[in-house]
Order: C-alpha cells, then sequence, then structure tokens
C-alpha cells in the first residue's frame, strides 16, 4: 500500500494475515422497526416485526472483522449501564480486545430507525459516543487503523496518531466527511452520493472505495466490482459489514477487485437478516461464498 505525503511516496509494509486493527467510532444500541411503508404525517403505523441488538458503525465493522479471524481492538465509549454492558459483552465474546472501551459518565448510545428494504430512517442519541478519543495506548503495536463517523477533532488526532505510529488508516465518515483530513487517509470508503457531493476530487487517498445504492462497488474509478445477493430485508450496518470484508482481504493480500468482492458478499450476507450483526452466519460460510464467487467470476470473464 502507498502513503502519499508531501509529494512524497512511502511505501507502508502490511503485516498480512497477522495485523491487528483498532477501530475507533460510535458503539451503540440499536431499535429497528420493520416497515411496509413510512408512515405520513401524523400518522401511527403498527408493525409486527422489530429488532434490538448491538450496534454503532465502528463497532459493527470491528465485530465483523473479528468474526472472520481477525485480530480486533475497539477505541470507544459506553456508558456505565446495561445497554452499555451489552455493547462490550457483545465484542468481546468475538474475540475484539476491547480494554480501551471507556465507560463514561453518560447514556450508551442509541439508534432508533424504521425500515423498508433498502431504505431506512434513523433517529441517533449520541451519548457516550460524545467521549470517543482514540490514544497512543489505544493505537498501541496495530498496524492499521479504521474510522467511523466521528467528530473532526477525534478524527483528525487518531489520524495523525496512526501516522506517526506508522499505521495505516481506513475512513468511512458516513455523514461527517471532513475534506481536509483526506491527506491523513489511506482508504476512503464512501458511499456514491457523498462521493458525488465531494469537492476535494483532485486530493483524494491512494485508494478510493465507492458503493453503489444497488449494490457493487468500484474502485479508484477503475475497478468494478458488481453486486451479489437478492433483495435487501434490512440495510443497517451494510457498510460496516463491507468494510470489515474488504480489510479482511486487503491484510490477507488480496488485489483490490478481489477485496471489494469480500465487501460486497458480507454485506450481502448482512442485509439478508435484520440487524447489523445477525446476517453473520458463520466464518466458513460467509469465506466459501467469498472464494466461490471470486473463482467463478474470473473463470468467466477469461
Amino acid at each position: 500500500m502507498r502513503r502519499i505525503d508531501d509529494g512524497k511516496i512511502y511505501v507502508v509494509a502490511l503485516r498480512m494475515c497477522a495485523m491487528n486493527v483498532l477501530f475507533c467510532g460510535n458503539m451503540n444500541h440499536d431499535i429497528i422497526l420493520v416497515v411496509p411503508r413510512f408512515p405520513e404525517f401524523h400518522e401511527k403505523l403498527s408493525v409486527e416485526t422489530y429488532y434490538e441488538g448491538e450496534g454503532g458503525s465502528a463497532a459493527n465493522t470491528c465485530w465483523w472483522y473479528a468474526g472472520l479471524g481477525g485480530s480486533a481492538r475497539m477505541c470507544g465509549a459506553v456508558g456505565q449501564d446495561a445497554r452499555g454492558d451489552a455493547c462490550v459483552r457483545s465484542l468481546a465474546h468475538n474475540g475484539v480486545d476491547t480494554s480501551h472501551v471507556v465507560r463514561a459518565d453518560a447514556p450508551t448510545g442509541l439508534a432508533v430507525a424504521m425500515s423498508c428494504g433498502q431504505d431506512k430512517r434513523m433517529v441517533k442519541v449520541n451519548g457516550a459516543n460524545d467521549h470517543v478519543r482514540c490514544t497512543r495506548e489505544a493505537l498501541g503495536d496495530v498496524g492499521h487503523l479504521h474510522l467511523s463517523s466521528v467528530a473532526r477533532d477525534v478524527a483528525n488526532e487518531a489520524m495523525r496518531l496512526a501516522r506517526d505510529a506508522g499505521a495505516t488508516v481506513s475512513w468511512d465518515p458516513s455523514e461527517r466527511l471532513y475534506e481536509d483530513l483526506l491527506p491523513l487517509v489511506d482508504i476512503l470508503f464512501i458511499n456514491e452520493d457523498d462521493h458525488a457531493r465531494m469537492n476535494a476530487k483532485g486530493h483524494l487517498p491512494p485508494t478510493v472505495v465507492v458503493t453503489k445504492n444497488e449494490g457493487g462497488c468500484v474502485i479508484n474509478d477503475t475497478t468494478d466490482v458488481p453486486s451479489y445477493g437478492s433483495d435487501a430485508v434490512d440495510t443497517t450496518g451494510a457498510g460496516d459489514a463491507f468494510d470489515a470484508g474488504y480489510l479482511h482481504a486487503l491484510h490477507a493480500g488480496c488485489d483490490p477487485w478481489e477485496c471489494g468482492m469480500w465487501g460486497v458478499v458480507c454485506a450481502s450476507f448482512n442485509v439478508a437478516r435484520i440487524g447489523a450483526r445477525d446476517g453473520f452466519s458463520s466464518r466458513d460460510d460467509i469465506s466459501a461464498t467469498a472464494r466461490r464467487m471470486i473463482r467463478g467470476l474470473r473463470a468467466s470473464s477469461r
């Protein structure tokens, strides 16, 4: 992987497969209501299906990455409450290092969503997420830092600390894109709508992964990765699962197209079930699907 700083190109060595990754960002409790349509003004809509579980963009990507077999550490903040306990317990159960999760004097973050197939509406309470801070101690021996939607000062500090430590950086900013920080980033994950609104097209990171609304992705405007899977049941956390699959493949030494396919496959598993994590069937199942898709598409293109 290349990093470009002040006109110079530096080669950043990736410790393939054995890489420790730090995930920094939100940890939430999710409540998802599955609706046949969105209610009209002042309308009360009854539903039969809802979901409660753990979420938060960075925490979801961390959970999926660890589930795929990666060495993951979480840097986040939750409240001193039962929901905070559940957030930490879910990550730890999946093998994540949670020693850098802060127990803040604030309620655990909450996200309430109405989900309707490919579309959703969400209201969030930041709560303890306002206390997220990345530290040198949290970075420790990690080779890569992944950031999700965090405040600008948190993103700036984390990226600079990672740079000083020689770690590479990926960023999925969602609605919190600060374009002046892009020179500090190695991999940018962004959806096609946000990408179209960007102003700093001439100052992009070495790798830009644009996820498409209808599925699939485009990497650096040259590598097109097709969609996979059927209609979505719930898209909550789909981008988070995509990021985990991409990073898992990258750290295993795969080429960009294969990384994109791993991301697409993980996202397809995610949207098949309600919630940000329940679509994860097993490491073997997801791996077998990704390898089968890669072999099939490679063969058909010859």
